[in-house]
């Protein structure tokens, strides 16, 4: 239930991060290019990829902030590493960026490592309340001290 939720906002969240990364990439390349015609380079603020990469890293980080709502961070937090996967594929195939084959072992150890963390991360969940946050982590020594320093 929930913590699929979280699995499959978490994925998508940063399936989405990484696309808006990229497609800022390609925003930064058409820049390249524009300097190495003897064209003036644009200012990114203009560049309508530009703002199609900024939006979909806000949504893909919206998505991991739902996920953290449905599945604990064991389970989510890891899921990030789900980018590295993604980047290989839009860099080789879109950007056309040179693959090599320890990319691709890097990637299958990526999601070995994922596949183990959701199948053996605990499925439980905490529920924190402000008045436990000020309690145990806001009125302590500890913090006063941090204050202070």
């Amino acid at each position: 239930g929930g913590v699929a939720a979280g699995v499959v906002l978490s994925l998508l969240g940063d399936i989405f991060i990484n696309i808006g990364m990229n497609t800022m990439k390609f925003a930064h390349n058409i820049n390249e290019e524009r300097e190495q015609n003897g064209e003036p380079r644009l200012n990114f603020l203009l560049m309508k990829f530009w703002w199609i990469g900024v939006i979909l890293m806000v949504v893909g980080e919206l998505g991991n902030l739902a996920a953290y709502g449905f599945a604990p961070a064991a389970i989510v937090t890891p899921m990030g590493a789900i980018g590295v996967v993604c980047n290989l594929f839009i860099t080789t195939l879109v950007l056309k960026e040179q693959c090599r084959a320890i990319n691709v072992v890097g990637v299958i150890g990526v999601v070995m490592g994922i596949i183990l963390i959701v199948v053996f991360a605990p499925r439980t969940t905490i529920d924190i309340t402000s008045d436990t946050v000020v309690a145990q982590y806001i009125l302590t020594n500890q913090m006063g001290i941090y204050l202070i320093i």
